[in-house]
């Protein structure tokens, strides 16, 4: 890969379901691995969703292996202002 090349990232939920999907930019590589990252405003989409970067971003890729994997298992919680409770995860359903 050179500087500046284009990696389509791909994220997935539990059981092999499509989740997060974006093009980041290769930045470079030291002793822990690839560096991919995007500037704020890159777009990213998701099933039945698409959007933009709040802010910039960087992740670091094993150099062991040939495949990266990533599959969201945190569970999203949000608290209102007002001290509402809003368990905010597609997966919520799929659990109880």
């Amino acid at each position: 890969m050179e500087r500046g090349d284009v990696e389509p990232v791909r994220f997935g939920k539990w059981g092999d379901r499509p989740h997060w999907e974006m093009d980041l930019r290769y930045l470079g590589s030291d002793e822990f691995g690839w560096w991919l990252g995007s500037p704020a405003g890159m777009p990213m989409r998701r099933p039945g969703m698409t959007t933009r970067t709040d802010a910039e971003c960087a992740f670091l890729v094993p150099r062991d292996g040939d495949t990266v994997r990533a599959v969201d298992l945190d569970l999203d919680v949000v608290k209102a202002w007002d001290g509402t409770v809003l368990v905010d995860d597609e997966d919520w359903a799929y659990a109880r």
